[in-house]
């Protein structure tokens, strides 16, 4: 198996015993080309490749809204459009939706400051039912 370094982290499994084409429900001939953007979640920290499906400008820093197993989230970009080859992603690949408004910004920031207030009573409900457990974190997908 060849090195993959110096590539931004792969997401999933081993793309060779798992991959499957066609990340937005086509199908794509073997080693084509993928329009793709990395995205990493504040709260987490976990960085994952979203397939670009539209012709919105996108550069590292900005905020998109996309589709994730949980439902939709708003990530940031830690990189600019990268054209990546079919046998270096793991797939299907989920699409980045849109590039996230001032209005949804605002709504991302309302729920971050929920999760705070829902961690802090999640704790005193540990507390108060002496619970052996450690609370990590909480969050709300944007989709709430």
């Amino acid at each position: 198996m060849e090195e993959r370094k110096n590539n931004p982290p792969f997401r999933g499994k081993n793309p060779e015993r798992h991959g499957n084409p066609g990340g937005s429900g086509e199908r794509r001939k073997k080693d084509s080309v993928y329009s793709i953007l990395g995205v990493i979640f504040e709260v987490t920290k976990k960085r994952y490749y979203f397939e670009v499906v539209d012709n919105s400008e996108y550069k590292k820093g900005d905020y998109v809204i996309v589709d994730t197993v949980r439902g939709q989230e708003i990530g940031r970009l830690y990189t600019d459009i990268l054209m990546m080859p079919e046998n270096q992603l793991v797939l299907p690949l989920k699409p980045v939706l849109k590039k996230a408004n001032p209005k949804e910004m605002k709504k991302y920031y309302q729920l971050r400051e929920e999760a705070k207030n829902a961690f802090r009573i999640c704790k005193e409900k540990i507390a108060d039912h002496k619970l052996l457990m450690k609370l990590v974190e909480s969050e709300y997908t944007f989709d709430k």
